[in-house]
């Protein structure tokens, strides 16, 4: 069937699931309201539907990077004299992509950033 959701949208309503604390038994009920036992069989109208019941109890979709995460990386990066080739590699290899797309992969990187600068303190410490 073209009409079922994507593996993506599986996760995304897993995702949902637990961000809202929802027992197994209450998302199974939410489910076979769609006529379905399993997420994996839920069609792309019901989807949105279910998605947009999860929004209303107050799930929040991630979004792309902050503002705020990409100011961050770049004062991070600047601080740290870090060439843009330089942190164009550290994102690759954190999170296999040469720039970070999401708040998740931002995280990501920050915290690269914080254990690169860690290790040149201590080196240059000890």
């Amino acid at each position: 069937m073209a009409n079922i959701i994507t593996k993506k949208q599986v996760g995304l309503l897993q995702t949902a699931k637990t961000k809202l604390g929802l027992s197994e038994e209450d998302y199974r009920s939410l489910l076979y309201k769609y006529g379905v036992d399993s997420t994996k069989e839920l069609t792309q109208p019901a989807f949105k539907h279910l998605l947009k019941t999860f929004q209303r109890l107050g799930f929040e979709m991630q979004g792309r990077s902050t503002a705020a995460q990409l100011r961050h990386i770049a004062k991070m990066q600047a601080d740290m004299g870090i060439s843009d080739a330089g942190l164009g590699s550290l994102c690759q290899k954190t999170v296999g992509k040469s720039n970070p797309e999401t708040p998740g992969e931002c995280s990501k990187v920050i915290e690269a950033l914080k254990a690169i600068k860690r290790r040149k303190e201590a080196a240059a410490s000890g």
